[in-house]
């Protein structure tokens, strides 16, 4: 069965008298969005419906800069979570999300994350395949791709505030000062449909906008 096929069929329980339905998940889904928000009900994203976003609150990218979220971002009542590629001999400069806790989880190359409350006062970390990097409340970072290949990883967010941040605070190579910029990584730009939109690619195979395209293993620059 496909992950994402709707099973009407009964199916067989361990208690007499009890036919149990599995049913595909309806949550408030369309195909291209920045963000999925669930609500009370399961729902799944596969691979293939992830598609590599370029662009950040960072104005005006620089090359050596570039990263791409492999949207939709993932998101409850407190947290978010999106997978990033970084390709080889890429790094972002010191930002903070403000009132988020953050991890990172390599799954794939060598990354070195700096941390702290200022781009001055950062503490160095060299993180693995399957590391794990923990980021408390109000601390920055600013990470590199330190290995001979691209790097992939899973950002996750935890909101410590009553609601999402809406901005993000760069302090960019030669700025003595930090300097705030709207967040549209967390921003849709179409409406949400109440019905999900299932993925045409049915063989489970990843279309031509797949972020497989990009995120080949053990690929070099």
């Amino acid at each position: 069965m496909k992950a994402t096929q709707r099973l009407e069929e009964p199916v067989s329980s361990n208690s007499p008298g009890i036919e149990m339905r599995l049913m595909k998940n309806d949550a408030l889904m369309k195909k291209d969005l920045a963000l999925i928000e669930g609500k009370d009900k399961p729902f799944i994203v596969t691979w293939g419906e992830r598609k590599p976003n370029w662009d950040s609150s960072l104005r005006s990218e620089r090359i050596g800069w570039e990263r791409a979220l492999l949207e939709p971002t993932v998101s409850g009542a407190s947290f978010r979570f999106v997978p990033v590629y970084l390709p080889f001999g890429r790094s972002r400069p010191f930002h903070i999300t403000p009132n988020t806790e953050f991890i990172v989880f390599v799954l794939a190359g060598e990354m070195e994350w700096g941390v702290g409350p200022a781009p001055a006062k950062l503490e160095r970390f060299r993180l693995g395949q399957y590391d794990t990097l923990f980021v408390p409340r109000e601390l920055g970072y600013e990470y590199r791709n330190a290995g001979q290949t691209d790097a992939k990883c899973l950002c996750g967010f935890s909101r410590t505030g009553d609601g999402w941040p809406t901005n993000i605070i760069w302090q960019l190579p030669g700025e003595e000062q930090p300097h705030s910029h709207d967040l549209t990584a967390w921003q849709n730009k179409t409406e949400i449909t109440p019905e999900r939109t299932i993925s045409s690619n049915a063989t489970g195979s990843a279309p031509a906008s797949s972020p497989d395209i990009l995120l080949k293993p053990g690929r070099k620059k």
